[in-house]
């Protein structure tokens, strides 16, 4: 992979990183809009990172380390944009009585609750 490569991949992974702030964003305001439009746009960042990955790897061992750098940190911010979309989905079905609560107890276990509270149309 030439520098101009691992340049390119950094841009691309710097856009990714935009991507996911924006969809914490719009998480954070339960904007169903907002998030279809950023899964879309991982979509095809991701595709162009797997494009570039594709590429035989740097020689240099200090390029070598930049690149797992960088598909470390995308990974890294992938998994925790997931872990917030779960929580949020299992919070906002919690809240409508649409599942139980799951919890952990004192010594670390996870446990379920029922919810407190159900909302009810009439």
């Amino acid at each position: 992979m030439t520098r101009d490569g691992l340049d390119e991949l950094g841009a691309v992974v710097a856009s990714l990183s935009s991507v996911l702030e924006r969809e914490r964003n719009a998480v954070s305001a339960l904007d169903v809009t907002a998030m279809k439009a950023a899964e879309e746009e991982k979509q095809r960042l991701a595709q162009r990172i797997n494009e570039l990955l594709q590429r035989p790897l740097p020689p240099d061992p200090q390029r070598r380390a930049e690149l797992l750098s960088l598909v470390r940190r995308a990974r890294n911010d992938l998994q925790a944009n997931a872990m917030l979309i779960a929580s949020a989905a299992e919070a906002v079905g919690t809240l409508l009585g649409l599942e139980e609560s799951a919890t952990y107890d004192l010594r670390g276990r996870r446990s379920t609750s029922r919810p407190m509270r159900r909302i009810t149309a009439f």
